[in-house]
C-alpha cells in the first residue's frame, strides 16, 4: 500500500508541476492572461467570474503583450472594422459602377432607336425612289417628247436632239 501510496504522489506532483510550467509558458508568450485564468479558475473552481479591468479603447497598444486577449480582441475589433469599410466602399463602387452601366444602356438603346429610324427612312427613300413618279409613265412620257420635238421649230428640235447627245441623255 506504501508503494502504491508513492506511485500516485509522485505522478501529482509530476503533472502539477508540468501543469505550473505550461502556465507559465503560456503566460510568458501570452496566450494566458489574467481573464483567461480567472475563467479557467472559475470553471474549476465554480465561482462567478471576476474581469480584470478592461483597458480603455485609446490606450496605447504597445502596453498590451503580444498575443494577449485584449490586444486580440483589438486587432478583430479592427479587423472587422476595415472588412466594413471595405464593404462600403465596394457596395458605393458597384452603385456607381451599376448607374454607368445603366447609362451605357439607355445611350445605346437610343442609339439603336435613331439607327431603326434612319434604316426606314432609307428604305421608304429606296421604295420612292424605285417606284415610277405617279403620272409619268414612261411611255407616256416619251410620247409626250415626240409630241414636243414634232411641234418646234425644225432648227430648235435639231439644237434640243444634239443637246441630249452631247450631254449622254440619248437613251431618253
Amino acid at each position: 500500500m506504501k508503494k502504491i501510496w508513492n506511485i500516485v504522489l509522485v505522478i501529482s506532483f509530476v503533472t502539477t508541476c508540468s501543469l505550473v510550467a505550461c502556465m507559465i509558458f503560456f503566460w510568458s508568450t501570452g496566450r494566458l492572461d489574467a481573464d483567461r485564468f480567472n475563467s479557467i479558475v472559475s470553471t474549476l473552481v465554480n465561482r462567478p467570474v471576476v474581469q480584470s479591468e478592461a483597458l480603455p479603447p485609446d490606450s496605447d497598444r504597445e502596453l498590451i503583450p503580444l498575443g494577449g486577449s485584449q490586444r486580440r480582441l483589438s486587432m478583430r475589433h479592427d479587423e472587422t472594422r476595415r472588412i466594413a469599410i471595405d464593404f462600403q466602399t465596394q457596395k458605393q463602387q458597384a452603385t456607381v459602377r451599376q448607374e454607368q452601366i445603366d447609362a451605357a444602356l439607355d445611350s445605346l438603346a437610343k442609339a439603336r432607336e435613331a439607327l431603326a429610324i434612319e434604316r426606314a427612312a432609307f428604305k421608304m427613300a429606296q421604295q420612292v425612289q424605285n417606284q415610277p413618279i405617279e403620272g409619268r409613265d414612261p411611255a407616256t412620257q416619251f410620247r409626250r417628247s415626240i409630241d414636243l420635238i414634232e411641234s418646234a421649230q425644225p432648227a430648235q428640235a435639231k439644237i434640243w436632239l444634239l443637246a441630249m447627245v452631247d450631254q449622254g441623255r440619248f437613251e431618253d
